[in-house]
Protein backbone atom coordinates (compact mmCIF):
# COMPACT_ATOMS: atom_id res chain seq x y z
CA UNK A 1 0.00 0.00 0.00
CA UNK A 2 1.68 3.51 -1.08
CA UNK A 3 2.39 5.90 2.14
CA UNK A 4 2.47 9.12 0.22
CA UNK A 5 5.83 10.03 0.86
CA UNK A 6 6.32 14.08 0.54
CA UNK A 7 9.56 14.93 -1.81
CA UNK A 8 11.19 17.72 0.54
CA UNK A 9 13.00 20.60 -0.96
CA UNK A 10 16.15 20.12 0.62
CA UNK A 11 17.61 23.33 2.20
CA UNK A 12 19.72 24.39 4.99
CA UNK A 13 17.29 23.81 7.81
CA UNK A 14 16.53 20.27 6.76
CA UNK A 15 20.57 19.02 5.50
CA UNK A 16 21.34 17.26 8.79
CA UNK A 17 18.35 15.35 8.60
CA UNK A 18 19.16 14.31 5.06
CA UNK A 19 22.70 13.57 6.40
CA UNK A 20 21.34 11.33 9.12
CA UNK A 21 19.09 9.79 6.82
CA UNK A 22 19.55 6.00 6.23
CA UNK A 23 18.85 6.12 3.06
CA UNK A 24 17.90 9.34 0.85
CA UNK A 25 17.29 9.98 -2.21
CA UNK A 26 18.17 13.52 -4.18
CA UNK A 27 16.55 14.76 -7.19
CA UNK A 28 18.69 17.19 -8.98
CA UNK A 29 16.91 19.80 -11.61
CA UNK A 30 15.96 22.52 -12.86
CA UNK A 31 12.84 24.59 -13.03
CA UNK A 32 13.24 25.81 -16.74
CA UNK A 33 14.07 21.93 -17.75
CA UNK A 34 11.15 20.06 -19.12
CA UNK A 35 12.48 16.72 -18.77
CA UNK A 36 13.08 17.40 -15.16
CA UNK A 37 9.50 18.05 -14.73
CA UNK A 38 8.00 15.05 -16.54
CA UNK A 39 10.04 12.86 -13.79
CA UNK A 40 8.77 14.57 -10.92
CA UNK A 41 5.47 12.71 -11.26
CA UNK A 42 7.51 9.30 -11.58
CA UNK A 43 9.90 9.87 -9.06
CA UNK A 44 6.61 11.11 -6.66
CA UNK A 45 5.07 7.12 -7.43
CA UNK A 46 8.64 5.87 -6.40
CA UNK A 47 8.86 7.47 -3.77
CA UNK A 48 5.40 6.53 -2.60
CA UNK A 49 5.81 2.82 -3.29
CA UNK A 50 10.21 2.46 -1.56
CA UNK A 51 9.30 2.55 2.32
CA UNK A 52 11.95 3.48 4.73
CA UNK A 53 13.95 5.58 1.91
CA UNK A 54 13.44 9.45 2.19
CA UNK A 55 13.20 11.43 -0.82
CA UNK A 56 14.45 15.43 -1.27
CA UNK A 57 14.79 17.41 -4.59
CA UNK A 58 17.18 19.99 -4.90
CA UNK A 59 16.25 22.78 -7.84
CA UNK A 60 19.99 24.04 -8.82
CA UNK A 61 18.29 27.45 -10.16
CA UNK A 62 16.20 27.85 -7.50
CA UNK A 63 19.23 28.50 -5.16
CA UNK A 64 18.97 27.26 -1.22
CA UNK A 65 21.73 24.62 -1.80
CA UNK A 66 24.40 26.25 0.67
CA UNK A 67 25.15 23.19 2.63
CA UNK A 68 25.11 20.87 -0.13
CA UNK A 69 27.26 22.78 -2.77
CA UNK A 70 29.60 23.41 0.15
CA UNK A 71 29.64 19.52 0.93
CA UNK A 72 29.58 17.97 -2.50
CA UNK A 73 30.90 20.82 -4.50
CA UNK A 74 32.72 18.94 -7.19
CA UNK A 75 29.01 16.50 -7.48
CA UNK A 76 26.92 19.59 -8.22
CA UNK A 77 29.34 21.48 -10.19
CA UNK A 78 30.09 18.43 -12.64
CA UNK A 79 26.20 17.24 -13.24
CA UNK A 80 26.25 16.48 -17.06
CA UNK A 81 22.35 15.51 -17.40
CA UNK A 82 19.28 16.89 -15.72
CA UNK A 83 17.63 15.25 -13.79
CA UNK A 84 20.19 13.67 -11.62
CA UNK A 85 19.00 11.34 -9.23
CA UNK A 86 21.63 10.77 -6.25
CA UNK A 87 21.61 7.74 -3.37
CA UNK A 88 22.67 8.41 -0.52
CA UNK A 89 23.43 6.69 2.65
CA UNK A 90 23.57 8.23 5.70
CA UNK A 91 25.04 11.28 3.98
CA UNK A 92 27.46 9.53 1.56
CA UNK A 93 27.13 9.08 -2.27
CA UNK A 94 26.44 5.40 -3.04
CA UNK A 95 24.87 5.47 -6.83
CA UNK A 96 24.17 8.03 -9.12
CA UNK A 97 21.15 8.00 -12.07
CA UNK A 98 21.97 10.26 -14.99
CA UNK A 99 18.84 11.38 -16.79
CA UNK A 100 14.84 10.18 -16.76
CA UNK A 101 13.91 7.12 -16.20
CA UNK A 102 10.70 5.62 -16.29
CA UNK A 103 8.64 3.66 -13.21
CA UNK A 104 9.92 0.73 -13.13
CA UNK A 105 13.57 1.65 -14.22
CA UNK A 106 13.53 4.13 -10.99
CA UNK A 107 12.25 1.69 -9.03
CA UNK A 108 14.84 -0.96 -9.89
CA UNK A 109 17.71 1.26 -9.92
CA UNK A 110 17.16 2.53 -6.76
CA UNK A 111 16.66 -1.12 -4.88
CA UNK A 112 19.91 -1.63 -6.55
CA UNK A 113 21.93 1.23 -5.95
CA UNK A 114 20.96 0.85 -2.08
CA UNK A 115 21.78 -2.93 -2.09
CA UNK A 116 25.42 -2.94 -3.39
CA UNK A 117 27.94 -3.43 -1.23
CA UNK A 118 30.78 -1.82 -3.38
CA UNK A 119 28.91 1.15 -4.56
CA UNK A 120 30.00 2.49 -8.28
CA UNK A 121 28.25 5.89 -7.89
CA UNK A 122 27.66 5.99 -11.39
CA UNK A 123 25.44 5.19 -13.79
CA UNK A 124 24.90 6.80 -17.39
CA UNK A 125 21.47 6.25 -19.55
Amino acid sequence: MPHNMTIKALNNSNYSDFLESGQSVLVISESWCPTCAEYKPIIQAVSDELTGIDFYEAVLDQGRLGRLKRDHQDLIENIRYLPTTLLFEKGELKYQIEGAVDYDEAVAEIEEGFAQTNPSPEREI
